[in-house]
């Protein structure tokens, strides 16, 4: 939201882009680190290891806490949660927000599964997954002239097929080379679709309520991640393994097919 807030029309898609490429950055650096500690520590201590990441973290908190803006100024009228089931622009982007972050919390989840069926060490799976991460670098770097040009919900489109393209994918490919396209494909993919679920958001959202939309996202996608991981690991338990990443395929295909048809 405070991105947002701090971008003019014609700056939005790039900051946004900006954004997102640092969080991309902490998902090339996060499973490298965490794959050598395993493989040269062991598990707990690669717990142990990576503690101190998140005590710098809250010493930059208090360093650079205070460098946001202040709030205090009411933009818009009192915001109410049961608002936003009358309003079905903000119900349609949550509900596209939520397909993004089904496919951002499972691609995570089911790689190192997969990884580790096929034998594969902690090392390489931590490769596997920075991978996708500096794909989606990429794409974010290219995201602001594409948007200009074709607009958000367009590429979403295609960043949904794609995403989906690379679960339904996941499953047949059992080399880490192939793994790795895979991996490539999905970064393409969900590369666009985190800022580009973002930038709906803010931008429909009722004018002087952008934090308050923005945090309903947030309060979705984390209803994501509480369920969907637990709900496909079931599946993936009952119907195999690659059932889990065929059904998130096609969730994000019916999502393009959806969007794309509107």
């Amino acid at each position: 939201a405070l991105v947002g807030m701090l971008s003019r029309p014609d700056t939005l898609a790039r900051n946004f882009s900006h954004y997102t490429i640092l969080a991309w950055a902490t998902q090339v650096c996060g499973p490298l680190l965490a794959g050598y500690a395993i493989d040269s520590v062991g598990h707990v201590n690669a717990c142990l290891a990576i503690l101190p990441l998140v005590v710098l973290s809250l010493v930059m908190l208090f360093v650079w806490g205070g460098s946001p803006p202040p709030g205090g100024q009411r933009g818009g009228p009192l915001f109410r949660a049961r608002d936003v089931f009358g309003n079905r622009i903000i119900l349609r982007v949550l509900a596209l927000s939520c397909a993004v972050q089904l496919a951002m919390e499972l691609f995570p989840f089911f790689l190192p599964l997969i990884g580790h069926a096929l034998a594969l060490s902690a090392t390489t799976i931590g490769w596997l997954m920075a991978t996708a991460a500096a794909s989606a670098m990429v794409l974010c770097l290219a995201l602001p002239p594409l948007v200009e040009r074709y607009g958000e919900e367009p590429l979403l489109v295609w960043s949904f097929a794609l995403s989906a393209l690379a679960f339904a994918l996941m499953p047949a490919f059992g080399t880490p080379l192939l793994l790795g396209m895979v991996c490539v494909l999905f970064g393409i993919g969900m590369g666009a679709g985190q800022p580009l679920s973002s930038m709906l958001m803010f931008k429909r959202s009722p004018a002087g309520q952008a934090g308050a939309a923005m945090g309903l996202r947030v309060m979705s996608n984390s209803a994501i991640r509480v369920f969907g991981p637990p709900l496909l690991g079931l599946c993936a338990a009952t119907f195999g393994l690659a059932s889990a990443p065929l059904v998130t395929a096609a969730v994000l295909a019916g999502s393009a097919w959806l969007l794309a048809r509107r």
